[in-house]
Formats: structure tokens, C-alpha cells, sequence
């Protein structure tokens, strides 16, 4: 989950949606394992926003699976996303 900044929530919060935060930038562009571990970052958890391939090209391979994992994981999100607003 993402760590939210209590100061610019308490200067800034109040005339933005909830929706609009500042957070940590890890949170926003983790990297999947490899590149996570040659980069010293951190790698992709659930609950960030994206997971970067970077240098990755979709047509080849392994990148191919990547971006397929990725693009599962975010079709997942939404379809939950969607039920719960139904249920709600």
C-alpha cells in the first residue's frame, strides 16, 4: 500500500478530490525483479500503480511475458474495480 505524505495532505489535501495524493515515486514506476535488483530499486508489490519495463520491446522475448503478467494484473484490478462500484 502507498504511503501517503501527512504534510502535503494537510496543506494541500483539502482542495483536491481524495483521489489526488502525493506519493513516493517508487510507488508509481516499480520495476519488475531483474531490473528492480541491477538498479538498486524496488521491485513491483501490489497496490503500486505500474510495474516499468524499461528497455523491455514487446514483440520480443522474455518482455513478452512481461508486459502479458503486467497487462493481466491491471485487467484484474479493473474488473474488481468495476464490481465493487456495481455492489456499492
Amino acid at each position: 500500500a502507498m504511503k501517503l505524505d501527512a504534510a502535503w495532505d494537510a496543506t494541500e489535501g483539502p482542495i483536491w478530490p481524495l483521489e489526488v495524493r502525493v506519493v513516493a515515486q517508487e510507488h508509481l514506476q516499480s520495476f519488475h525483479q531483474a531490473t528492480a535488483m541491477t538498479v538498486a530499486s524496488r521491485e513491483w508489490e501490489d497496490g503500486d500503480f505500474i510495474r516499468h519495463h524499461p528497455g523491455c520491446h514487446y514483440y520480443k522475448e522474455p518482455c513478452q511475458q512481461l508486459y502479458l503478467q503486467a497487462a493481466t494484473i491491471f485487467e484484474d484490478k479493473v474488473r474488481a474495480l468495476l464490481q465493487r462500484q456495481t455492489l456499492g
